[in-house]
C-alpha cells in the first residue's frame, strides 16, 4: 500500500462489510485506515468488473474475481494470496495460480519489490496467455455471449433433429 507511484483500489467482497467475524472486522478497519487518503481509492459497493478493467495488477485470492480478471486483462498481472503457503496445492486447485506471482508467508515482505519488478518486466505474461487458453479457449472478452449463445442455439436444433428423428421411428412401427 506504500507502493510509490501506484494507487490501491480496495474492492472487499460484499460479505466482509456485514462479517461478524472479529478478525475480519478488525482486518478491513485496518486496511480502511491505510487507504483512506489519495491517491488510493475505497469502493464499498458496485460491480467489480468496472473496477478490474481500470487496474494494471490484480492482488487477490483463488476465486471467480481473478479468472474474471485473467478474461478481462490477460495483459493485467495477477498476485495470488496463498494463506497455506502451499503453492503446489494452489495450482492444483486452481492452474490460474500458475500464472501468478504467489503471495504467501515466505514472500509476503518482498511484496513491494514484487510489483515494482512485475510492473518493469512481466515475467508470467506468457503463461497468463496460456492458462487463459486454458480457461477461455482463446475467446476475446465481449465474445462469450455470442459463443454461449450460439452453443445454446445449436443444442436446440440438435435436440429437436433428435427428438423428430425419434417421433419418426416410433410412428414407423
Amino acid at each position: 500500500m506504500s507502493q510509490k507511484n501506484c494507487r490501491t483500489i480496495y474492492k472487499p467482497h460484499p460479505r466482509i462489510l456485514t462479517s461478524k467475524d472479529p478478525e475480519v472486522v478488525a482486518a478491513h478497519k485496518y486496511i480502511i485506515s491505510k487507504l483512506s487518503k489519495a491517491p488510493h481509492q475505497l469502493l464499498l459497493e458496485g460491480d467489480v468488473i468496472e473496477v478490474l478493467l481500470g487496474t494494471d495488477i490484480l492482488i487477490s485470492d483463488i476465486s471467480s474475481v481473478t479468472l474474471d480478471y485473467l478474461y478481462l486483462k490477460p495483459n493485467g498481472a495477477i498476485f495470488l494470496s496463498d494463506r497455506r503457503t502451499d503453492s503446489a496445492s494452489l495450482e492444483s486447485e486452481s492452474p490460474v495460480a500458475s500464472a501468478a506471482t504467489i503471495i504467501d508467508l515466505n514472500s509476503v515482505n518482498n511484496l513491494s519489490t514484487e510489483l515494482e519488478i512485475t510492473l518493469q518486466k512481466d515475467e508470467l505474461s506468457a503463461k497468463r496467455a496460456e492458462v487463459c487458453r486454458y480457461y477461455f479457449g482463446g475467446i476475446a472478452a465481449g465474445e462469450s455471449s455470442k459463443t454461449y449463445f450460439a452453443a445454446i442455439l445449436n443444442s436446440i436444433n440438435e435436440h429437436e433433429i433428435a427428438l423428430n428423428a425419434l417421433t419418426r421411428t416410433r410412428r414407423s412401427i
